[in-house]
């Protein structure tokens, strides 16, 4: 099933990952000027449009210390492992959620940039077959875009999206990625700056 007919929406229950509050901009200008410190806001419309952002600034960031930039780790919802992206020398690209709208956003991703040797997909289980959720063979063909590696990495496809264990077993076996890489030096912020406005849906605006 892909679409309904919903009934009309009575409110809005904004999450955390669709922005905050403007009154705690106030809070944190507030802060910062007491405290000496810069305040810098970056916006953009939509938690996804963020991604393809972040895995250039990943991509770029691993060059600047000559490592390898062609492994591409797809994490979801709040399957995450920030940590073992670094240690397995992985661009971090994080997909909303296991949608078909966000599926396309990574498939957008990646006709626009480089080709990835090995592509590893986070796959988030939340256990019902919603509306407009991307099958499991859905996200392997995209995962299968890599030059040699496309996995679901510790996910059952003929359990998805009900393999409540992928919790564990996604870290489990993204530990056993082969090379390890020493953590990479902190990011300079103007640089960072730089690679994130050269996506024009994103705005990076220092309040100096």
């Amino acid at each position: 099933m892909r679409r309904w007919d919903p009934p009309a929406p009575d409110g809005e229950s904004a999450e955390a990952e669709w922005g905050l509050q403007p009154d705690l901009i106030d809070d944190l200008a507030t802060f910062t000027q007491q405290a000496r410190l810069d305040l810098d806001l970056l916006r953009f419309d939509t938690p996804q449009r963020l991604s393809p952002a972040v895995a250039d600034l990943y991509r770029r960031w691993y060059a600047d210390r000559d490592a390898p930039t062609n492994r591409l780790l797809v994490e979801s919802f709040l399957l995450l492992d920030p940590w073992l992206a670094l240690r397995t020398g992985s661009v971090s690209y994080w997909a909303v959620f296991g949608s078909e709208m966000f599926r396309a956003g990574l498939e957008s991703y990646l006709e626009a940039t480089d080709r990835y040797d090995e592509i590893r997909v986070l796959l988030f289980n939340h256990g019902t077959e919603s509306i407009g959720l991307a099958d499991a063979e859905d996200w392997q063909r995209t995962a299968a875009r890599a030059r040699k590696i496309g996995i679901l990495t510790g996910t059952d496809a003929a359990a998805y999206p009900s393999d409540f264990a992928s919790v564990v077993r996604s870290h489990r076996e993204l530990s056993k990625v082969r090379k390890r890489y020493p953590l990479p030096m902190p990011l300079d912020a103007d640089d960072a700056a730089a690679i994130l406005n050269a996506h024009d849906e994103i705005i990076w605006h220092p309040t100096k």
